[in-house]
């Protein structure tokens, strides 16, 4: 019963999440387009997830590997990968894209998350929520204030989603020092990726806002 309810919820937030996607892109691309591209990116995520999560879930954990926090790299394996896809196929732009989903993800994490804790009462899930609604706040005061920067030049799209994605990869940079053994992360191993890619993000960021292309 307990899975069931988590599938609901993951359910229910995947189509708030292409409604979100929808209603973001919906100037810009044809509906056939929205609705395939984010239909591909989520299903990409989900078998990504499964992949690693199904044989690691009941491995036993380690301070410097932890088996059960690869789940994250194997849905953002998915993802990227189907975003890759989108963007040749389908022609939508990654930055649009990632600035579009962002906030549909995080429904998903936060109603799985709330669902898994009410369930398990596993403060992890407690922690993780918590993070997903300071990422939220963070976004959605970028996504309404991004363009009165001065130091964001070009005013693009995407400030918002690229540099919520830096922050998220940097607190996890904090979970892998701090608490290994959970399943937000991979063990101390999450440290060096998840820096990184942050820095990578805080990057993207950059060359953003002098872009005028």
């Amino acid at each position: 019963m307990s899975n069931f309810i988590k599938l609901l919820a993951l359910f229910l937030g995947s189509i708030a999440t292409l409604f979100i996607y929808w209603r973001a892109l919906k100037e810009d691309y044809e509906k056939e387009k929205i609705f395939s591209s984010g239909l591909i990116m989520l299903i990409g995520m989900f078998l990504g997830l499964l992949t690693i999560y199904l044989p690691a879930k009941d491995s036993s954990t380690n301070v410097i590997i932890n088996p059960k926090g690869f789940w994250f790299w194997g849905s953002l394996l998915g993802f990227f990968l189907a975003l890759l896809y989108s963007a040749k196929k389908l022609k939508i732009k990654p930055y649009e894209a990632i600035e579009s989903l962002v906030p549909g993800i995080f429904i998903i994490a936060s109603l799985y998350s709330l669902t898994s804790y009410l369930l398990t009462r596993d403060n992890h899930f407690l922690l993780f929520l918590a993070i997903i609604f300071f990422l939220g706040i963070l976004f959605t005061f970028l996504k309404s204030k991004y363009k009165s920067f001065s130091w964001y030049k070009s005013g693009k799209i995407g400030l918002s989603g690229i540099f919520t994605l830096g922050a998220f990869f940097l607190i996890r940079v904090v979970l892998a020092i701090k608490l290994p053994q959970s399943f937000l992360v991979a063990g101390r191993v999450d440290l060096i990726p998840s820096a990184i890619i942050s820095f990578l993000m805080f990057f993207l960021v950059y060359n953003l806002s002098e872009s005028h292309g």
